[in-house]
């Protein structure tokens, strides 16, 4: 019965989102910039292999980016919901990106959210190559 209802609010969530998005971009009123991707803009000046290098190699930072807020995406991007990739998030921890909400008010929010999803993605496949290479 949990697990039903776990999985009733997943699929809510995510269906709630995909008529969100396609609500937006078929929206002729969506403005094209907006408050809210202020927050969001620091993935501009991202560089993934170089905050990778500061946190994993030289800080021996191994905790995992989770883009949480974004309902339609998995927790951590990037990483199989399996039992051996929670023991690792448990394990390592996480590390929150900056990542907005669902409510998405114009154009550059959504590019934005989408950016940050593509660069956590990256980036904890980056972790999990590295923990396979031997030191």
């Amino acid at each position: 019965m949990i697990v039903g209802f776990i999985a009733l609010i997943v699929v809510g969530s995510f269906a709630g989102w995909v008529l969100g998005r396609w609500s937006a971009m078929r929206s002729e009123s969506m403005r094209e910039t907006c408050p809210e991707a202020e927050e969001l803009r620091w993935i501009q000046r991202a560089n993934v292999q170089e905050d990778f290098r500061q946190h994993v190699v030289r800080e021996h930072d191994m905790r995992f980016l989770t883009a949480s807020g974004l309902s339609f995406s998995t927790e951590f991007p990037g990483l199989e919901d399996t039992p051996e990739m929670q023991r690792l998030t448990r394990e390592y921890g996480s590390r929150r990106l900056a990542s907005g909400s669902d409510v998405i008010s114009c154009s550059e929010q959504m590019q934005l959210q989408d950016r940050i999803f593509d660069y956590a993605r990256h980036y904890n496949s980056m972790i999990l190559g590295y923990r396979e290479c031997p030191k």
